[in-house]
């Protein structure tokens, strides 16, 4: 992958989350600058005092933010090892001498119960979102639009999966463990 494109994706997962209590971060931010500039003017450019009042922001924010962050991060993280899960695959393909041209089941992590583990981590990610801003319409059909979107391919993949491997575990599901 690009590292450009990789750079631009974790922005994206980093900033997105902060963008949805923007005021609050904004709001905590220039609180803690004035402090500290208030404090270094008034005691010496070297004494760097603690303020409590940035503290008393972060708990003015309300709980959905808090716990839509908690799923967002939850996913990011499953994400990012269900990528490396993958990316280990060809790595292992390679030290074969097969050039990476060959296919290899995924396991581990979510793979254990999912064919497209990722996909799954990247639906908890934004059900994080749809969480954290009170389910605001337009987040709800991001959501809807981006579970649609997944599913599509996770099927298609998990019959792509079952037709080209005999051994693969009839026990996984294609995205979403119970359901489908």
């Amino acid at each position: 992958m690009h590292i450009a494109a990789y750079i631009f994706g974790l922005m994206y997962y980093v900033l997105a989350p902060l963008s949805l209590c923007s005021s609050e971060v904004g709001e905590m931010v220039m609180s803690t600058i004035q402090c500290t500039f208030h404090k270094n003017v008034r005691q010496g450019a070297n004494n760097f005092g603690f303020d409590m009042q940035w503290v008393e922001l972060i708990f003015k924010m309300v709980w959905l933010p808090w716990i839509g962050g908690a799923f967002f991060i939850w996913g990011w993280i499953h994400q990012y090892k269900c990528h490396t899960i993958l990316a280990s695959l060809r790595s292992k393909d390679k030290s074969k001498g097969n050039h990476a041209t060959g296919y290899m089941v995924p396991y581990g992590d979510w793979f254990d119960c999912v064919s497209s583990a990722h996909y799954l981590a990247e639906i908890v990610m934004y059900l994080g979102l749809v969480i954290a801003t009170g389910g605001q319409l337009t987040v709800w059909l991001l959501f809807t639009f981006v579970v649609f979107n997944l599913s599509v391919a996770a099927v298609e993949t998990h019959k792509w999966y079952l037709s080209k491997f005999e051994d693969y575990p009839r026990s996984r599901w294609a995205i979403c463990p119970f359901l489908f």
